[in-house]
């Protein structure tokens, strides 16, 4: 069997975070004054891989950038982070992905998304990157493409988390289906509520795991915190008390720091304090990457 050298593969493509404060944001037709905070490192997948690794894992990336001015910053921001790019190939006269971001004074977000132009899938790194990695985490937004990530994963032996967004969520039964084919699923309260019309809470969240192959599901609450079930009980524990500057990258630090604690814990209570309190230092400045919290700065509980 192949030696499993990465901790923690992360596929999908880095962003270039424009980030923009303002008192509101604009109608149509509507133009509102704003202060340039500067432009970021960002992405998902890629901001849990730089996460991961400042925590202690071993993360790698598979995905691409365009060959603009941003690419060349994107790569930069992974190789200071320790990230191998290993996997992450250039595509010729074709922008990289950004996001446009506004940032309220109370630190709450409001985004326009310009991914890349799609891909073809599965991309043919795939099966080397699998077979040297012991977890892979993606944002699904695609059943069929999800299948094929899982039963690759399957083939090497890799654990396959997923982040289901609330727009992924919003087609009736989906959340369900996407439950089939990994083995941790995360999502906020948001995507939650939007596919069951409800709060999580144990009830549910029993019924919830009760439908899918996904050992662990983890909802996060935002300033309240998170709740999660794995097969041995339910837990839920608050939000860290900080002030908040930025809530950009917090769900995807609270996603990698919950994986890097799981991996040492047997308890889902510290597992989850963890991750809030790995996501409390995150929200302190401008930026998904800006306060990342680096091994040390947060330690697992002995609950």
């Amino acid at each position: 069997m192949t030696t499993k050298t990465i901790d923690l593969l992360c596929i999908g493509n880095p962003c270039a975070d424009v980030v923009i404060r303002c008192e509101r944001l604009p109608a149509w037709d509507d133009k509102c004054a704003g202060t340039a905070l500067g432009t970021h490192a960002g992405g998902t997948e890629a901001n849990v891989a730089c996460a991961a690794s400042r925590l202690g894992w071993r993360s790698a990336v598979l995905g691409e950038v365009g060959d603009d001015a941003h690419a060349s910053f994107l790569i930069d921001a992974f190789v200071a982070d320790q990230v191998s790019t290993r996997w992450l190939t250039q595509r010729a006269q074709c922008a990289s992905a950004s996001t446009m971001l506004m940032v309220s004074p109370e630190g709450e977000r409001a985004i326009v998304w310009v991914p890349m132009p799609p891909a073809a899938w599965p991309p043919a790194e795939i099966e080397e990157a699998l077979a040297l990695s012991r977890w892979v985490y993606t944002m699904p937004y695609d059943l069929g493409k999800l299948a094929t990530l899982h039963a690759a994963a399957r083939r090497h032996g890799t654990q396959l988390a997923i982040d289901v967004e609330r727009e992924a969520a919003r087609e009736p039964g989906l959340l369900a289906q996407f439950l089939q084919y990994c083995d941790i699923a995360f999502m906020n309260q948001s995507g939650y509520a939007t596919a069951f019309g409800a709060e999580p809470d144990e009830a549910g969240l029993r019924a919830l795991r009760a439908q899918g192959d996904a050992h662990t599901i983890v909802v996060t609450l935002g300033s309240r915190g998170a709740i999660a079930i794995d097969a041995n009980e339910v837990a839920a524990v608050p939000a860290s008390v900080v002030d908040v500057v930025d809530t950009t990258g917090a769900g995807d630090t609270f996603n990698a720091a919950f994986l890097v604690a799981h991996a040492r814990s047997s308890s889902l209570r510290s597992t989850l304090r963890f991750a809030c309190d790995a996501a409390g230092h995150t929200v302190g400045r401008v930026g998904a990457r800006s306060a990342m919290p680096h091994l040390g700065d947060v330690v697992i509980s002995a609950e």
